[in-house]
């Protein structure tokens, strides 16, 4: 859904914040004035980006299918001697339907689905799809996502190997801040305890266990880190 630039930036921060000094990503993109300290990280964080074996790519029509564009990275790869890891796209949406099926959403995915595990298979490598849930989960009082929230397609669990979810608690709860004083109370130690906390929730492994992992999020700076990591 980002542009390469939107996507560089924010790995930008990441990579900062990994070698020591957070720079948010909002700094990078609303037009403040950085520290010099902050610009050197900066300038050190793409530095290293570059060195990393990624390509950030914006589909285009002309650039043909993502098979396609699999193929070709998978070819530059091989000759650079290294193996294509992983595909990342972001997000099932963005991409292209097949023309017999446009304007028939659920059609659409499921075609889309399917493709691209026959992709991962034939060229032996995994992709990860970005996906959106549905409204239903805003209406209940337990607002972890299950797997009847993907929007629009039965297709996505039954193509994929893994179905993960995302839960961050302090996001409900900031929204629902309480008028009355004595609730606030509560409020406030529940957002104390839900600060930073991160659920990772396998709702789906067709080679393992299903369950909940505990991490943090530092939001500003895009990171997700482990359960005990001092942010």
């Amino acid at each position: 859904e980002m542009s390469v630039d939107e996507v560089s930036l924010r790995l930008a921060s990441m990579l900062a914040a990994d070698a020591g000094l957070r720079v948010p990503y909002g700094l990078l993109t609303g037009g403040e004035r950085l520290t010099p300290e902050q610009i050197e990280a900066i300038g050190r964080a793409q530095d290293v980006a570059h060195t990393l074996p990624l390509a950030i790519i914006q589909p285009r029509p002309y650039l043909g299918t993502i098979e396609g564009i699999i193929a070709f990275r998978r070819r530059r790869a091989e000759k650079e001697g290294r193996q294509l890891g992983l595909v990342v796209i972001d997000q099932l949406t963005q991409v292209w339907p097949p023309e017999r099926y446009r304007g028939r959403k659920v059609d659409e995915i499921g075609e889309i689905t399917a493709s691209l595990k026959q992709t991962a298979l034939r060229f032996g490598v995994p992709i990860l799809l970005l996906h959106q849930l549905n409204r239903a989960v805003e209406g209940r009082s337990d607002r972890r996502p299950q797997l009847a929230d993907l929007r629009d397609s039965g297709s996505l669990e039954q193509d994929a190997d893994t179905v993960t979810l995302c839960y961050r608690p302090d996001y409900y709860l900031a929204r629902e801040e309480p008028a009355d004083p004595d609730a606030q109370i509560t409020w406030r130690d529940a957002m104390r305890e839900a600060e930073g906390r991160f659920e990772l929730i396998i709702a789906k492994e067709r080679m393992g266990a299903t369950g909940v992992v505990t991490l943090r999020h530092d939001l500003p700076t895009g990171r997700i880190l482990d359960e005990g990591v001092m942010i």
